[in-house]
């Protein structure tokens, strides 16, 4: 189960993983791998959260000029060392092979156009293993703290993790496909989930208005990016992108 890639390492540092964002965009299913299937050993994902770690620590050590950026060292400056944290997560839930998919912002940020930086990091994990995962993140250094929808996590950035318990995303996780957000190999939801989680997220009133401004704003995005979605938003909803 877990992501599978080969990597390449250009002149300046950056690492390219083929078949991610352009390639994903073509073949939204291509390399979701297959529980049933016998994965490719060629390079693993947790390998690649490792060596990325290093190279993060690096870089750290030795400050990159904003010419040579990469995304990740990008999202990882804007995040004081979220992009760490991120890789860690994925890591150990790749190795434990438990079915998971980040929605929300995240998820936003690979179908929409333009991806923009965010400290939330949403995610859905198979119902009949979040224990075992939240008790392998916090084994990771994670610390805990569990709501009555979520459980919540923080590492070592200012990077917030939300665990989504609610059975709205149940069935999230078995649709979703692999991609490369801020340079960093994981999971998203499909297309059509990450917007009606944001629509989910817009019309529940108990959520701050600043939180429902910003859904309003990702809506937006993915509407732009695909216009086809917009029968799939409710009136009340495109009433309020149209104002």
């Amino acid at each position: 189960m877990a992501i599978m890639a080969k990597q390449q390492v250009n002149t300046q540092g950056e690492t390219k993983i083929p078949g991610t964002r352009p390639q994903i965009r073509e073949q939204r299913g291509a390399g979701l791998s297959n529980p049933s299937a016998s994965p490719r050993r060629d390079i693993c994902l947790p390998a690649l959260v490792s060596q990325s770690i290093k190279f993060l620590c690096s870089c750290a050590q030795h400050p990159v000029k904003f010419s040579h950026m990469t995304m990740r060292n990008y999202y990882d400056w804007q995040t004081a060392g979220g992009a760490g944290d991120v890789m860690c997560l994925v890591g150990v839930l790749e190795r434990l092979e438990i079915a998971w998919c980040m929605i929300g912002g995240l998820a936003v940020n690979h179908w929409a156009e333009e991806p923009m930086a965010t400290a939330d990091v949403d995610i859905v994990i198979s119902t009949d293993r979040v224990v075992e995962a939240v008790e392998a993140l916090t084994e990771a250094g994670f610390k805990s703290k569990t709501f009555e929808w979520s459980i919540n996590l923080t590492g070592n950035s200012k990077v917030s993790v939300q665990i989504s318990t609610e059975d709205f995303y149940r069935d999230f996780t078995s649709r979703s496909v692999p991609a490369d957000v801020h340079g960093i190999l994981m999971r998203v939801a499909a297309l059509d989930d990450t917007l009606a989680g944001k629509i989910k997220a817009y019309t529940t009133s108990e959520r701050r208005a600043s939180k429902r401004q910003k859904d309003l704003a990702d809506i937006a995005r993915l509407l732009d990016s695909h216009p086809q979605l917009r029968a799939k938003v409710p009136a009340v909803v495109l009433a309020k992108l149209e104002v």
